[in-house]
């Protein structure tokens, strides 16, 4: 129970969200298996969950290194935690929220992009905070 107005905690929210897979020479993923995303925000900082399984791709040669559709658009660049699927072999370890940018970008080991040949039924989970 604050007195004054910085004290008191008045911007506090809870929903869902829908992370896309967007692939390199290969466009947005259109089957999943699973496709899941939560949030919440408190203030300006939002944390996200994120996992997505895609099904079925079509064009399986394309690189995914994209997460798209963000419930909000960073104000500043963060770096988050992934967790992959066995299917996966390039080693992502983190995504990066960028300022502007409405997205995540999965980056290996060695900091830089991955070039992930995406087939059937391969999945991640992601986990970042960042400010909007």
């Amino acid at each position: 129970s604050g007195t004054g107005t910085s004290e008191l905690f008045d911007d506090y929210e809870e929903g869902t969200w829908t992370p896309i897979i967007n692939r390199t020479n290969g466009g947005l993923v259109t089957s999943y298996i699973v496709q899941t995303g939560f949030y919440t925000k408190v203030g300006r900082l939002v944390t996200i969950y994120g996992r997505v399984e895609n099904g079925v791709i079509t064009t399986p040669s394309a690189n995914a290194n994209i997460i798209q559709g963000l419930p909000f658009t960073p104000s500043t660049d963060a770096v988050g935690i992934v967790g992959e699927d066995s299917n996966l072999t390039t080693g992502c370890v983190a995504c990066v929220a960028a300022n502007g940018s409405g997205s995540l970008t999965l980056l290996n080991a060695n900091g830089l992009g991955i070039n992930e040949n995406w087939l059937n039924n391969n999945g991640i989970a992601f986990n970042i905070t960042y400010t909007t």
